[in-house]
């Protein structure tokens, strides 16, 4: 299954993300392989087009050029990766290796303090639901 995050406002966000102070949301789908995946956002841009954002080209076959991929397994959170998870990132990175592209492990990108500053912000999203919920989905809002 695959999963990619478009750029941030490829595509037209529902009211409710549009008031978020940092809109992290971005909408997308789950298929089968990339190409699915690029096929929908391609078409959906026949909707809505960001004219701040180049369009989408059709993608019909593999790329012929190979990417350089960024590997990191650890976080700086303290935590290690689990022996299972690690190990299936790393046959995964062998895999595309195998495939032409250039794996190279990195730190991890973000500051230290980023998973604090994450649960922070879904904490405040999440106290803007209770609070303001009902005004914010025109609906009532189930507080328990």
């Amino acid at each position: 299954l695959v999963g990619l995050k478009p750029s941030r406002d490829r595509h037209i966000n529902e009211k409710p993300v549009k008031r978020m102070p940092i809109n992290i949301v971005s909408e997308g789908i789950l298929s089968r392989s990339v190409r699915d995946t690029a096929y929908f956002h391609y078409e959906m841009e026949k909707h809505y087009h960001n004219t701040k954002l180049p369009r989408l080209p059709l993608i019909t076959s593999p790329a012929k050029s190979r990417r350089k991929i960024g590997l990191f397994i650890d976080s700086n959170s303290g935590f290690s990766t689990d022996m299972q998870t690690r190990t299936t990132l790393l046959q995964a990175a062998d895999r595309l290796t195998e495939l032409g592209h250039h794996v190279e492990e990195i730190r991890y990108p973000a500051p230290a303090s980023f998973a604090q500053d994450f649960s922070c912000y879904w904490g405040m999203l999440a106290f803007s639901v209770v609070k303001a919920g009902a005004h914010i989905f025109n609906t009532t809002i189930d507080k328990q």
